[in-house]
């Protein structure tokens, strides 16, 4: 046979077939207990990694032994015995130039690691994979699991021409130069070397793709293997691994591109655990959950029927686990919504509390000197006769009152009184706070719209309170909306306990950054013109304290809309308090 068609040969197998003891293991036994057996069968470890490549998309998984009980990896050994291996075996008798053994029992891709001439390789991949556990273990830097796979596969090229052509395996290894120059004899012997092989096959096979990168690319320097999306703990373990046995006279002569001492100060290797790594490659190695013999599987009675029925009784076992799993993710789901709002509660009671201890420390150390200097001013005043000072004091007692007023705002904010109740006509509410706000319309060419219901409309409410909640949404709708533009305020009752005071603009509404910060004191979304940015945040709060809520309605297409709702009754209020919720702009409708 031709070299070249030897390593051609081996990029065209379509598996590597496990042992019948791994299928076995695999359909018999609990899943930690299977993983114990299987691992130690590089096709067996193939089969798994192929069938659940998906949910191995990242090294933070750890996947084994987990994964095992995922239907797919049993039906992918159903499928290996049934179908696959028979359809392809044409293309690899093909690709080899000759004809492979086609009665009972042969499944393409099946090597017995126990033969003579194979064992060595066999030997090569647990040395990788236990040394590569161990460095993961020692350094904490990886999953043990995934560095004991990414280990045992690394020879995968040599691997993939023991099932194609054992012979050209034989050879090679007796060739003296395999030693100083194992990619050029690889070359001379196959066509290809093991890691061009292994990088097809990978590819090929769709193995996934941080498992590919490393077995792959041994051979280049750590810093250009991450530059290609390598995990660079995972590939230093197992360079650290295959570099430390082939240090030692032991392994497969494979490309490494960074050396034992630049991989152990990359993953932080102490000299101690260097030295602890040296002994375990001197001594002996035993590998007690290694297949005692390795059978084709076909060569097994009945082994396919022993599959079925494990994949029959999985699905009967996991079918109620798999329903009250998406149970218990629904209550999680829930559990995490109700935790976010309820940190999002505390954060604003915090906020509030620290806001008011702020109000508190203000009103007498701000409004005290505040006094003091608009007394001043003012007795200067009364005796000043110069017009120009006088301007100036005036001023000055004008910005003091200004200042008092901001700290009446905050406090109203912070720590409002409690509400005085009575029995209030919401119509003539409305008509007040229209009313004391028709100038500032006019003065902003906006039409204020407020049609009146057609009967009286009682509400247990402190009127004053409410009166300032309202101005608060209806002078920031005012001043929202453009020149020549509307405001409108309305009531509905979406039931006969609950009252809603509707307050509209024609405005473009606020902006999906401003949303997040509507309700939070002192923030303002206007910057030419800037409030203090304490109306909403004040008519939020005052409805607070009346058992009610103020929320923004995000109304597609539609004008901006902030909705006042509140309980018509004293007794709806106090029913309602335990379960009262916080509005906040997480909680926004829309």
């Amino acid at each position: 046979m031709r070299v070249s068609a030897v390593g051609e040969a081996a990029t065209q197998l379509p598996w590597l077939s496990p042992c019948a003891a791994s299928l076995l293991a695999l359909a018999r036994m609990p899943a930690a207990a299977a993983w114990e057996r299987l691992r130690h069968d590089p096709g067996a470890v193939l089969l798994v990694v192929r069938r659940v490549a998906r949910s191995l998309s990242t090294t933070a998984i750890s996947f084994f032994p987990a994964l095992l009980r995922e239907p797919a990896i049993l039906e992918g050994a159903l499928r290996f015995l049934t179908s696959e291996l028979p359809e392809s075996r044409a293309a690899v008798d093909e690709a080899i130039g000759q004809t492979t053994d086609s009665g009972p029992g042969t499944v393409a891709g099946f090597v017995d690691w126990y033969q003579p001439a194979m064992r060595p390789i066999y030997h090569a991949c647990l040395l990788y994979a236990r040394l590569a556990q161990r460095v993961a273990e020692m350094t904490g830097s990886s999953d043990p699991d995934n560095a004991w796979v990414a280990g045992l596969l690394a020879p995968l090229g040599w691997l993939a021409v023991c099932a194609a052509n054992p012979q050209s395996v034989t050879a090679c290894q007796e060739d003296a130069a395999l030693a100083q120059d194992s990619v050029g004899t690889q070359q001379r012997y196959w066509g290809l070397d093991q890691a061009a092989i292994a990088r097809r096959l990978l590819r090929s096979w769709q193995v996934p793709r941080w498992l590919a990168l490393v077995v792959g690319h041994l051979g280049l320097p750590g810093e250009v293997a991450q530059s290609l999306g390598a995990d660079p703990d995972l590939f230093h373990v197992v360079q650290m691994a295959v570099g430390l046995a082939q240090q030692h006279g032991q392994g497969l002569y494979l490309a490494v591109g960074d050396p034992p001492g630049a991989c152990a100060a990359a993953l932080r290797l102490t000299a101690r655990d260097q030295e602890r790594l040296a002994h375990e490659v001197a001594g002996p190695l035993e590998f007690p959950e290694a297949p005692q013999s390795w059978e084709r599987p076909g060569s097994v009675p009945l082994l396919r029927d022993l599959l079925l029925l494990a994949a029959e009784n999985h699905r009967l076992r996991e079918a109620p686990s798999l329903e009250q799993l998406e149970r218990d993710r629904d209550e999680l789901h829930h559990a995490l919504e109700r935790l976010r709002t309820g940190e999002a509660e505390r954060l604003q009671r915090l906020k509030l509390q620290g806001l008011a201890e702020f109000a508190a420390g203000a009103a007498h150390e701000i409004n005290n000197p505040l006094a003091v200097i608009s007394g001043q001013a003012q007795y200067l005043l009364g005796h000043e006769g110069d017009a120009g000072r006088q301007k100036s004091l005036q001023t000055i007692i004008a910005q003091a009152q200004r200042i008092h007023q901001v700290l009446s705002e905050v406090m109203q904010y912070a720590r409002p009184p409690r509400p005085q109740r009575q029995m209030v006509d919401v119509r003539s509410l409305l008509r007040e706070v229209t009313l004391a706000l028709s100038d500032l319309a006019v003065e902003r060419q906006v039409q204020l719209i407020s049609p009146e219901a057609d009967h009286p409309i009682q509400l247990s409410a402190d009127p004053r309170q409410i009166s300032t909640a309202l101005e608060c949404l209806l002078r920031n709708a005012i001043e929202a909306a453009p020149a020549g533009g509307w405001a409108s305020l309305r009531l509905e009752m979406p039931a006969p306990e609950r009252l809603d005071l509707i307050v509209e603009d024609s405005g473009t509404g606020p902006a999906p950054a401003q949303i997040q910060h509507m309700f939070d004191p002192f923030y303002s979304g206007r910057q030419a013109g800037r409030g203090r940015g304490l109306g909403l945040p004040t008519a939020w709060r005052l409805a607070r304290e009346h058992g009610g809520e103020v929320r923004f309605d995000n109304l597609s297409g539609g004008p901006t809309r902030f909705v006042l709702s509140l309980p018509r009754s004293a007794d709806n209020h106090a029913a309602g308090m335990n379960g009262l919720t916080l509005v906040t702009p997480e909680r926004m409708t829309g």
